[in-house]
């Protein structure tokens, strides 16, 4: 840990170059050039390029159409009073915020594109297991998930995304 005389010490000691650009970071001013460097917005009339990790799953696909190696399963036991629309809701900005959501991989002139959809009418699947005997409702629940991760995606018609909301109760989804 430095003291104040160590680092006015240290501040004599600076050249001119390096005491401007300490007083440049002070003021939080960019130090690297004119203007802040900062990503640009990509032309939404232009296709985006496709990434690796896109490019071999879609290549996988292709050579195992029915595979669901790569499908990930996330699911969340939630407890109490759900309001639909507000998980819909929160599904769709979700869905807005990250375009890889809303996008599907078709081979356009023989080169596979990423079509960013500009908006998609989400639907969440909901399945109401209240009709099943309480005592099968968790195995039939559990069955129910493991068939959806089974499900394939077809990267160039649908977007690699899905959601399923299952009913237990009233408190339990």
């Amino acid at each position: 840990m430095y003291t104040n005389e160590d680092l006015l010490q240290r501040r004599v000691e600076l050249s001119a170059a390096k005491l401007a650009l300490l007083e440049k970071r002070r003021r939080r001013e960019p130090t690297y050039g004119a203007r802040p460097v900062s990503i640009q917005r990509r032309p939404q009339d232009n296709p985006a390029p496709i990434s690796f990790a896109q490019q071999r799953l879609w290549f996988l696909q292709q050579l195992e159409p029915e595979s669901t190696v790569y499908n990930e399963l996330i699911a969340s036991r939630l407890k109490g009073q759900l309001i639909v629309p507000a998980l819909t809701q929160a599904s769709r900005e979700i869905m807005r915020r990250h375009e890889v959501l809303r996008s599907t991989f078709p081979m356009v002139d023989g080169q596979v594109i990423q079509v960013v959809h500009p908006s998609l009418d989400l639907h969440v699947p909901f399945v109401d297991l209240r009709g099943v005997p309480l005592a099968e409702r968790e195995a039939v629940a559990q069955r129910r998930i493991a068939e959806e991760v089974q499900r394939p995606f077809y990267l160039a018609e649908e977007v690699p995304w899905r959601r399923l909301l299952l009913r237990l109760d009233e408190e339990e989804q």
